[in-house]
């Protein structure tokens, strides 16, 4: 394209090529997003997630409640 600066060539060619790339970014900000709102929703409105960290009787380190998620696995 004769003639165009910097910004005409970004905008009529790179930016139309990289365009489904913008959506499919955009698509997972907005999930993340969402799950990072979603999710403290759900385990403070269940009953059963009402107290996510609680003790061990049999010993002074916490245990993960119903909604705790690690990515370590749970202590024997």
């Amino acid at each position: 394209m004769d003639g165009l600066g910097h910004f005409g060539t970004f905008y009529r060619i790179a930016f139309p090529l990289a365009r489904p790339a913008l959506g499919a970014l955009a698509s997972f900000t907005f999930l993340h997003s969402w799950n990072l709102h979603l999710e403290p929703i759900v385990c403070l409105s269940s009953p059963t997630c009402s107290r996510s960290r609680r003790r061990s009787p049999s010993s002074s380190t916490p245990t993960a409640g119903p909604c705790v998620t690690s990515s370590s696995p749970p202590p024997p």
